[in-house]
């Protein structure tokens, strides 16, 4: 009975702290995170805001709906326009902390079947929002578009930017057109190298860090529950 109750313990205890890895590889961290739009193009505008299709925050708020065609309601994806294809966008996000990536994911919008998704971009991460390093480009894309496109790295950043440079080739005859439905970014957070001493963190600065604890609190004090509630049973069978 013991052995079996020790047993129980112990695993409940390695799962919890199993699971933990895949929470972090699983969250995306741009999430409801802010983002800017800016350019410096001539006759660029970075991102539309003035129809409820459109906008700069739809990028990180979880949501990449299908458009019917008809609803008029319906948050589609960041959109913008400029007089020619040519251009130069920076779509920022700002993640609040530095993570150790492992992709970035770009959705295409269901509008226009994904035909006004970016014809060149880079994808670029930065821990200071100064220095950029590039993890990822497309170049020449063009025609419909539904698959994710995911870009693997192994930076550290806190800053993930999509530089527009191209347009799609869509166009009204005035101005071309680009958009992207969702940006997210996955990762974990940074642990520091065995060689440097460890400093204890405060769980309430990283949301991850504090969940995993909750989640190893929560094992821990089931499992202890378990052990008392069998002990007891055990106790009053005796008496």
């Amino acid at each position: 009975m013991k052995k079996a109750l020790c047993f129980v313990v112990v695993l409940m205890i390695l799962t919890s702290f199993a699971i933990m890895p895949a929470m972090a590889e699983d969250t995306n961290l741009a999430l409801g995170k802010s983002v800017t739009a800016e350019s410096d193009y001539s006759g660029t505008n970075p991102s539309k805001e003035d129809l409820i299709f459109f906008s700069a925050t739809y990028l990180t708020d979880g949501e990449a709906p299908i458009w019917d065609g008809v609803s008029q309601d319906v948050h589609l994806c960041w959109y913008s326009e400029a007089q020619t294809q040519e251009t130069d966008i920076n779509l920022t996000i700002d993640l609040e902390d530095v993570y150790a990536l492992n992709k970035v994911v770009l959705t295409p919008s269901s509008f226009l079947d994904g035909q006004s998704f970016p014809t060149d971009f880079d994808i670029l991460v930065s821990n200071d929002g100064n220095e950029w390093s590039k993890i990822g480009e497309v170049r020449d894309r063009t025609g419909v578009i539904s698959d994710n496109m995911v870009f693997d790295t192994d930076k550290e950043a806190r800053y993930v930017r999509i530089n527009v440079t191209k347009m799609s080739p869509i166009t009204d005859g005035n101005v071309f057109f680009a958009g992207i439905a969702e940006v997210e970014a996955y990762g974990g957070p940074v642990t520091a190298p065995e060689t440097e001493p460890t400093t204890e963190t405060n769980p309430g600065t990283n949301d991850q860090s504090f969940t995993w604890l909750i989640v190893a609190t929560a094992a821990f004090a089931l499992a202890f529950g378990a052990f008392v509630f069998l002990r007891n049973r055990k106790e009053a069978e005796v008496f």
